[in-house]
């Protein structure tokens, strides 16, 4: 299967107004990272948003043309069983944006979501492992995930739930 990046709003009524406004935001803000963003699309991951009851959702893509997310690698980042200081700035910088696209989601969201992350190859929510987190700490608990994980994903991303506090 395909990497995936979800966004689970939850499932509290969101205002059109408010929730077309957070789309308006998210796309402009993919456009300038070179990434795609879709909200509510049934035809990805179908299972899991069923399975999850998530109803008020969108996913990070590479491109607004398909909806894998390649840029959920870890290859470009040297690890080293010695050394994390390295490893740990790279990845920080690497994944800055993703501290952004929910400095944008806080803007029109304040209860805590749901973030799905896979870096491949789940069958059903049981894979995902869940960590509770804060936006502040996102690329914190997504990196200590990774090097947790490390004999079993080759540094790479596992299956995790993250539920983010977005105070």
């Amino acid at each position: 299967m395909s990497q995936l990046f979800l966004v689970d709003l939850g499932s509290d009524y969101i205002n059109f107004d408010l929730y077309n406004n957070l789309a308006k935001d998210l796309v402009e803000f993919a456009l300038k990272q070179d990434i795609g963003v879709f909200f509510g699309d049934q035809g990805y991951y179908y299972d899991l948003i069923r399975e999850s009851e998530i109803r008020n959702y969108f996913i990070v893509s590479d491109s607004f043309l398909y909806r894998n997310c390649g840029f959920l690698t870890t290859e470009s980042i040297e690890f080293s069983l010695f050394d994390n200081v390295k490893s740990k700035k790279q990845f920080f910088e690497k994944f800055a944006f993703l501290n952004l696209i929910f400095d944008i989601v806080n803007k029109y969201i304040s209860n805590n979501i749901n973030v799905y992350i896979s870096g491949g190859g789940f069958a059903s929510l049981d894979c995902f492992e869940e960590i509770k987190s804060s936006k502040k700490d996102l690329l914190n608990d997504l990196y200590c995930s990774i090097i947790d994980h490390a004999s079993e994903f080759a540094y790479g991303f596992p299956n995790v739930k993250l539920e983010l506090i977005m105070q």
